[in-house]
């Protein structure tokens, strides 16, 4: 229900752009055409993520650096290729006594899209494939355990940033990841009213600042 409530909002997004392309300036040089490669419009950069969370019961905190490359097809779209590399902190206490602390590394990548209905704002969808190592340890039992475990992310979020194509720039955004798998990075596990884990898992908050900078800048006229 959600992908699909998604899908819907992204495609008005779309429709607006597209109706409204009329009327902006236009930020690509004059003989740019749709469809034809131009270097002038490969950018690099990267962002920290940063998320934190808590409750009665516990807290968490993850920190990671998400290098990028991409391309703006257009004043109002990019899409490109992220990594991740991210440190994951988990404390839970529960009411009959004992806490877990989980701590975990997770290293992934997946491709992203941006898109301006905005002249400042954009919407963000990243599909993501993770690799997570995992240590688990309990006050109240001896010895640590090791998972290592592989799941897939869909994050999807609001950012705010100067874009201009040809130009550097800067963004930050905020995402959650819409994905059903328990193992993803960026979904904490759920507690009842007594302070137990329930078996399922909720999205964590995960905010991004980062810069981008075009190859070839443009030479200004």
């Amino acid at each position: 229900m959600k992908q699909l409530l998604l899908s819907i909002v992204f495609a008005t997004f779309m429709l607006s752009a597209f109706s409204q392309e009329d009327e902006k300036p236009k930020r690509l040089s004059k003989e740019e055409e749709p469809g034809h490669f131009r270097k002038d419009n490969v950018y690099i950069g990267g962002g920290v993520g940063l998320g934190f969370n808590s409750n009665t019961y516990g807290s968490n905190f993850n920190l990671g650096i998400t290098p990028e490359i991409g391309y703006s097809f257009t004043h109002w779209l990019d899409m490109g290729v992220s990594l991740n590399l991210n440190y994951y902190s988990y404390n839970y206490g529960f009411t009959g006594g004992g806490t877990t602390k989980q701590r975990s590394f997770n290293y992934g990548g997946g491709v992203y899209l941006r898109a301006y209905p905005l002249q400042e704002f954009f919407i963000q969808v990243q599909p993501e494939y993770n690799f997570i190592s995992t240590k688990l340890s309990y006050t109240n039992i001896s010895g640590v355990l090791r998972l290592n475990q592989k799941a897939p992310s869909f994050l999807v979020g609001l950012g705010y940033g100067k874009r201009i194509v040809g130009q550097s720039g800067f963004y930050t955004a905020i995402l959650l990841d819409l994905g059903q798998d328990n193992s993803s990075p960026y979904r904490q596990v759920s507690t009842d009213v007594n302070g137990y884990a329930t078996g399922t898992t909720h999205a964590v908050p995960i905010i991004r600042a980062g810069f981008t900078y075009y190859l070839r800048p443009k030479k200004q006229k």
